[in-house]
């Protein structure tokens, strides 16, 4: 099995292999009327008091379970490989970050978990991501330790602030290091090839904006082109891809705030508007 669906992701968001088999039985039985935990034990070829025991933390799989449990699951390759180093991470060395099996399933989650940017801008990034409280927190300290007494200024609870950090460190944010039972985190400027989870959302909202401006703002300040041209598809592309380094470029030589400016936004659209012409008989 290829490729990575929004379900997939789902699972890849869960913290414990636990919480991935109660959100794979909630996502059956949603998808399947009648399904149930005896359902899903007979499809994983394991007992149901087992697979009640597990999802209850009342005991752990054997490892030999984990692999029978992996492959039955029929997961794409990426999600499996989670699915297995989070649950033996677990068995191994419970709570324990930094275990070899984790960071492995902490990897797998960074890359596969959180989608390219449409639009890989540092200030969209950072709204859509960065809860304001902690990137004031960064701006002004710099350095920061994760504790007890960092969750309750940003008022979260630690499995909220670790989805947070992970969230923010996938797009390059910030860096974590470890620091005893802890993470110390660095503030780092964004550059143009992070990532975020929809984005496009950010995107959209500031498209309707943009609109609202064109249709309220003075004459003067409404800048709105169109043209019109015919192109072969293969030069379409080509154009596509110039549009995108011209406006990656701009953004990065602009995006410098300086007092007294404002925020400006220019969008460029290449719609195809009919099919391939034919010829001329």
């Amino acid at each position: 099995m290829t490729g990575i669906t929004q379900r997939d992701r789902d699972l890849l968001a869960t913290r414990s292999y636990r919480e991935f088999l109660q959100v794979e039985l909630k996502e059956r039985c949603a998808r399947k009327e009648l399904y149930s935990m005896r359902a899903m034990a007979r499809d994983l070829e394991i007992s149901v008091s087992g697979l009640w025991a597990v999802l209850s933390e009342k005991s752990h799989f054997s490892k030999n379970n984990v692999y029978r449990v992996a492959f039955r699951l029929q997961k794409p390759e990426p999600i499996e490989s989670y699915f297995i180093n989070m649950a033996l991470a677990e068995i191994e060395a419970p709570g324990d970050v930094y275990h070899p099996n984790y960071l492995r399933a902490r990897d797998i989650r960074l890359k596969h978990l959180y989608l390219k940017a449409e639009v890989p801008h540092r200030m969209l990034n950072s709204w859509s991501l960065a809860p304001m409280a902690l990137k004031l927190l960064l701006g002004i300290e710099n350095e920061i330790k994760t504790d007890e007494a960092l969750q309750k200024r940003l008022g979260v609870s630690n499995e909220d602030l670790q989805r947070m950090l992970d969230e923010l460190e996938s797009i390059g944010w910030i860096e974590r290091s470890p620091e005893g039972s802890g993470s110390k985190l660095r503030f780092v400027e964004l550059g143009n090839d992070g990532n975020a989870y929809d984005i496009r959302s950010i995107h959209r909202n500031s498209l309707n904006h943009a609109l609202h401006s064109l249709e309220n703002n003075s004459v003067d300040e409404r800048n709105f082109y169109t043209t019109f041209f015919t192109m072969s598809p293969q030069d379409a592309a080509k154009l596509r891809e110039q549009l995108r380094k011209t406006a990656l470029t701009l953004s990065e030589s602009k995006d410098k705030p300086v007092l007294g400016h404002e925020v400006y936004m220019m969008g460029t659209f290449l719609v195809p508007l009919t099919h391939p012409l034919e010829s001329s008989p």
